[in-house]
């Protein structure tokens, strides 16, 4: 029997423009090194993390004797509980998150039914930094039952719900209690709008939600221009993400994610891996992120030093071993194993994972396992069951296009991989090398 293949236009277009495809070099490097370095330089000397850490413990103290000199003090312990959260933040230790939780157990047990809500809302909090995001909409359930209208719980089930792949329910609350004037809602809209594939609405939608904080809220001023950011990369405007990320090293030096996100646009963009590398340890200094450690793993990988790429994987596992926060990075521990040879504690993972939420992206990490395990079949089904049409994230088409091409299910194997070749940026060198590799081998063909 015939079996004819429709293609959209933008995907044929794809095809076309395939054959022009190469492993691109910027005509102009975005990063002004000379300045990003002496801003970093100044960050790790001036310890500006090391000295808020010493200043939230110094605000614990304070706290601290403030409950023990009160007979009910419930004030006092919500503080102790924001402190600690704050601590998590700033460290990334998850045993700060079980001292804020115990505080914000100790409000429940003292204030009255309508008074819960704070608190109940601090647990949902805390569970979703902690990717419990069962336990984060069950918090939301029991603050509901207190308070029907708070916006606040709705805004924050929408969160879990989404991290739990629920997205029918995560569509109706979005649409349901639309407010394009709460700051909190268009966030939320946002992140709705890129997981519909609609990144040029999400981008103007946090624009929105930026001009309503600027001048009012710094740190959520300064969250909102980092996030744009970012989207900006990912919409292929390097210089506007560039620029947006140095704004927020401007107001916050030691700022992380503005860091790395330079250290990535000098990878990815400049062609500057020496910078890059660079960069991320001066950030690693300043605070042991995790991630920075997959970064550099992920240059020396591109720099076919392998063996250093291994050392920066394990180096990653150990952290998570000492701050307690596997949970936190399961997703990317996942794709670790696999490299370091370990696919059958990647599948034993993403299958736990996948049970707590069964989202797109923790499906195509499984049926990646269950490749690289040896178990094809198993693979296929998920990406063809789970992933194809659901998704239009690049790690997560490129994983299924792989997996499909691999197994000779094309056409859809191909189209999927030129569909996440659009997005070099994002996956930078090493993922667009491979995929550039694995098409240029075979011809397409639009009927079989």
């Amino acid at each position: 029997m015939k079996k004819y293949i429709f293609l959209t236009v933008s995907a044929v277009l794809s095809l076309i423009q395939l054959s022009c495809i190469s492993v691109s070099h910027p005509d102009t490097p975005v990063v002004n090194q000379e300045t990003v370095l002496e801003m970093a330089t100044e960050a790790v000397k001036s310890q500006l993390v090391k000295n808020e850490e010493q200043r939230l413990h110094q605000e614990i103290s304070f706290w601290q004797k403030k409950l023990q000199d009160s007979d009910q003090g419930f004030l006092f312990s919500t503080r102790l509980a924001e402190c600690y959260s704050s601590l998590f933040e700033l460290t990334g230790e998850i045993h700060y998150l079980e001292l804020s939780d115990q505080f914000h157990r100790h409000t429940l047990a003292g204030v009255r039914n309508h008074e819960k809500t704070p608190a109940l809302l601090g647990l949902s909090a805390n569970a979703m930094k902690r990717h419990d995001f069962d336990g984060a909409l069950s918090y939301c359930q029991k603050a509901s039952g207190q308070d029907k209208e708070n916006y606040g719980i709705i805004l924050t089930s929408f969160d879990a719900e989404m991290e739990l792949g629920n997205y029918a329910i995560a569509r109706y609350i979005i649409e349901h209690y639309a407010n394009p004037a709460s700051f909190d809602y268009l966030v939320r809209y946002a992140k709705w709008q890129d997981h519909d594939g609609d990144l040029e609405g999400a981008i103007g939608t946090m624009e929105n939600a930026l001009s309503m904080v600027k001048n009012i809220n710094p740190q959520r001023y300064i969250w909102a221009l980092s996030m744009l950011a970012e989207m900006y990369g990912h919409d292929g405007q390097i210089d506007r993400s560039y620029d947006f990320f140095m704004n927020v090293l401007e107001q916050d030096p030691s700022n992380i994610h503005a860091l790395k996100g330079i250290a990535w646009i000098a990878f990815a963009h400049d062609d500057s891996p020496g910078f890059s590398k660079r960069l991320l340890h001066m950030a690693y200094a300043i605070k042991p992120v995790p991630d920075l450690l997959l970064a550099l793993a992920e240059i020396a990988e591109h720099e076919q030093d392998l063996n250093l790429a291994k050392e920066y994987q394990q180096q990653y596992l150990e952290l998570l071993e000492r701050n307690g926060s596997h949970d936190l990075y399961a997703s990317t521990t996942i794709d670790v194993l696999i490299d370091m040879g370990r696919a059958d504690k990647a599948v034993s993972l993403a299958s736990k994972e996948y049970e707590k939420r069964p989202t797109t992206e923790i499906a195509s990490l499984l049926a990646w396992a269950y490749f690289h395990f040896g178990d094809p079949e198993t693979a296929v089904a998920m990406v063809k069951e789970k992933i194809l049409g659901q998704s239009h994230e690049p790690a997560t088409l490129y994983r299924s296009g792989v997996i499909l091409r691999e197994t000779g299910n094309e056409p859809q194997g191909r189209l999927t991989l030129v569909e996440a070749s659009n997005a070099q940026f994002e996956l930078g060198p090493v993922v667009h090398d491979d995929i550039l590799r694995r098409l240029k081998s075979k011809d397409f063909l639009v009927y079989r």
